[in-house]
């Protein structure tokens, strides 16, 4: 470090970055107030002296890279006390902190607005989520805390990432909390393997751009805390994704006017996207507009707990199921807690089905559950396999449900059956191990198909093997084999529906 003085002017070279800076002489504090010994933090003022000099780049008002304060960014150094400097100093003289390039490892780091009720538009943010990393590996409760002050802020925060070692379990505790705040936006933030991804309690206003969750506990839960400020509400998620968690991926409590747009959900072990509504303070609810959800366990993709009077919208969205190990019961969980005016809209919705995963009546598409004669319905959805609808009695319907036919038989081993439900079909053994099955109908659109043996039949002492194929549009042949052996030891039943 090096000094000169020309005047008011003190050139250094900074012993962080190695650039040269300039100080100039001041008598004020960042505030106006006048300067003292307490208000020295040796970065961007300084003494030499008698005299204070502040850093002519503060006086600018460009942005402060927290290198400046000692940020390492090496993957080694624990860079918390030095970033928390940074932010302390950014928040109290409303200046937007540059986090730097590299690895940060570090324990917590809070963003306090209560160190300046006054200040607007703060900014946090990183060169992006591959440039600018923080590392957490100790048991801290929460990463990146930012604490509000509910009231109207303006805060955007972004361009970082924020991951947990990479053990195959999530660990940890929250990657980045955000609570009490109003206008706010998150953008380009990537959370890894933490316990849970995002929390936001008492936040309104708030646009989340492309925010990541991936191999977490829960990805994103959102909620107001007792006796709180604002429930979730005015949110719009744009191009997010919530990936391979393994408990609820989002899940939003008493929350009103959510938007989902494009964002992905993939892979999750547990539900996909759980919506609890009060109606407290607006009357829709989440409104979901071109999202994907796909390979997701758990009891649904969607759940809608609705406490009250409202409408929820659900335009254009992508459901695919693709494992039969691995899949949820309903892609749309609609529970009609209330009995007054509900409405649940769907309008171009495609419910596709993929890999081994085989179609159920047990596990439609949507359901309406608890009361359903209280909900509104509108149906306007395209499904690759029949859609399996629940088929009860909605306040109102507007769509078409395509009730399936249906056909059961008993075939014995010689040939003779019984018509189970009387519609005139009827069975022939064709040869040894081959049956043939004849509907009055044509059934060559077959949508579900079940062969089982008769368990009741005390004459099966070897479960047989069964295939099947369309022989034509009315009948099907039915192909039998015990041991490898092309013939029954006792009956079996078949059931099938078509259009």
């Amino acid at each position: 470090e090096s000094n000169s003085i020309a005047g008011d002017i003190i050139k250094r070279v900074d012993i962080n970055t190695g650039e040269n800076v300039n100080y100039r002489e001041t008598t004020t504090w960042y505030d106006g107030s006048a300067m003292n010994d307490s208000k020295v933090d040796g970065v961007m003022y300084k003494k030499i002296k008698n005299d204070y000099f502040v850093n002519t780049l503060f006086n600018q008002k460009i942005p402060l890279n927290a290198v400046h304060f000692g940020v390492k960014a090496d993957g080694v150094t624990n860079d918390t006390i030095s970033l928390q400097k940074a932010i302390d100093f950014g928040i109290k003289a409303d200046i937007e902190i540059k986090i730097p390039e590299g690895v940060m490892v570090i324990s917590s780091i809070v963003i306090d607005f209560s160190k300046n009720p006054n200040m607007r538009d703060f900014k946090f943010t990183g060169y992006g989520v591959e440039r600018s990393k923080f590392l957490n590996t100790d048991d801290s409760a929460i990463v990146v805390d930012i604490r509000g002050i509910n009231n109207y802020q303006f805060v955007r925060v972004g361009n970082f990432s924020v991951h947990r070692p990479d053990t195959g379990t999530p660990s940890g505790g929250i990657g980045v909390s955000y609570k009490k705040s109003v206008y706010v936006a998150l953008e380009d933030i990537d959370v890894f393997m933490f316990n849970q991804g995002f929390e936001f309690q008492d936040v309104a206003l708030g646009e989340l751009n492309r925010i990541n969750a991936r191999w977490c506990g829960k990805g994103f839960e959102g909620k107001m805390a007792n006796g709180g400020f604002t429930p979730p509400n005015l949110l719009a998620f744009n191009n997010c994704g919530f990936h391979s968690c393994t408990n609820t991926a989002v899940k939003l409590e008493n929350c009103h006017s959510i938007k989902f747009d494009s964002c992905g959900f993939e892979g999750n072990d547990a539900d996909a996207l759980d919506v609890l509504f009060h109606g407290a303070n607006g009357g829709v609810g989440v409104t979901l507009i071109n999202n994907y959800f796909e390979g997701n366990g758990g009891e649904f993709d969607v759940r809608i707990s609705s406490y009250n009077k409202g409408i929820h919208n659900f335009i254009g969205n992508t459901f695919n199921r693709l494992n039969e190990a691995k899949h949820t019961t309903y892609n749309i969980l609609f529970e009609a807690i209330a009995k007054t005016d509900q409405s649940l809209i769907m309008i171009g919705n495609s419910f596709f089905e993929a890999g081994n995963y085989v179609p159920s009546q047990n596990r439609p598409h949507w359901r309406v559950a608890w009361n359903p004669k209280a909900v509104n319905v509108v149906d306007h959805n395209n499904s690759f396999t029949p859609q399996y609808v629940n088929r009860v009695a909605y306040k109102s319907y507007s769509g078409t449900i395509t009730a399936l036919q249906k056909e059961a038989i008993r075939v014995r081993p010689d040939g003779t059956f019984t018509d189970d439900l009387a519609t005139g079909i009827t069975a022939s053994k064709f040869n040894s191990g081959t049956f043939l099955i004849t509907s009055v109908n044509d059934i060559s659109d077959i949508k579900t198909l079940s062969i089982l043996p008769a368990i009741g039949d005390a004459s099966i002492l070897n479960f047989p093997i069964f295939a099947w194929g369309l022989l034509n549009a009315n009948t099907l042949q039915i192909l039998t084999r015990v041991n490898g052996v092309a013939d029954l030891n006792g009956d079996f039943n078949l059931v099938f529906e078509y259009s």
